[in-house]
């Protein structure tokens, strides 16, 4: 059954669980409504367009938790490839680089309404997960390379971090190029990590050892993990790191 009306769709006792894809501006109005009703929602990235959304979407979150799972999908966090960067020693840098051919048009043009630019709507993939990774971050830069041609949306973005423990990082993003080339490099005192995003495929040492994984992305593991959460009531919400993430993009 299909409807055009949210209101009338949530009426159904049936819908136990929403994904909310909506433009990053409607987030709160969307995810604030559905909680309050009791049902469960997966939110696709980012959070919010502001600080001040994501902070009421994760209250309402945090009231509604003993009836409704909130979850971001941030798939990447769920990647396979995560369990062997967590088990490297002694990181000392890496660096993150996505380059899409995605033209940005409608909604995403407007900054009042997607709240950024690429490092916003792809970049913040990246700073969520270098955070899970490797700590809380201490300082950040970010440089805007170029803009989209009303000139008020950044389409590529280049963050440089530093985080707590002395690790450093790097994340470019980027929208409009001429192919899609996504890469992410862990360098420790030993070696270095190499992976594509999409591969099943990772390099590891400076003699290459491929590590080969059983799936690609991490979109069934995701999914796996919300549904575990709709199903305990000993649920976890996006809070802290949620917030941090966003602020570094911002």
């Amino acid at each position: 059954m299909a409807y055009d009306n949210l209101d009338i769709a949530l009426k159904n006792p049936a819908i136990e669980s929403c994904i909310v894809c909506v433009p990053h501006h409607l987030h709160e109005e969307y995810v604030v409504k559905i909680l309050n009703l009791q049902k469960h929602v997966l939110l696709e990235k980012p959070i919010a367009h502001s600080l001040a959304s994501a902070g009421k979407i994760i209250q309402t979150a945090k009231e509604k938790k003993l009836s409704s799972a909130f979850m971001i999908a941030e798939q990447m966090d769920f990647l396979p490839v995560i369990s062997n960067i967590k088990k490297l020693s002694l990181p000392i840098s890496y660096r993150f680089n996505d380059f899409s051919t995605y033209y940005p048009t409608g909604w995403r043009t407007k900054l009042e309404q997607s709240g950024g630019g690429v490092m916003l709507d792809l970049g913040i993939h990246y700073v969520s997960l270098a955070i899970k990774l490797f700590g809380p971050i201490e300082s950040h830069k970010k440089t805007i390379k170029c803009y989209l041609d009303n000139g008020e949306i950044p389409s590529h973005e280049q963050l440089g971090l530093t985080h707590k423990n002395g690790i450093k990082g790097q994340i470019e993003v980027a929208w409009r190029q001429k192919f899609n080339a996504r890469k992410i490099e862990v360098v420790t005192d030993e070696s270095c990590f190499y992976y594509r995003p999409g591969s099943r495929f990772a390099k590891l040492g400076p003699l290459p050892q491929f590590v080969c994984f059983r799936s690609a992305n991490g979109r069934r593991q995701m999914m796996q993990e919300y549904l575990r959460r709709c199903q305990d009531s000993r649920r976890g919400i996006e809070s802290e790191d949620t917030l941090k993430a966003l602020a570094v993009v911002l």
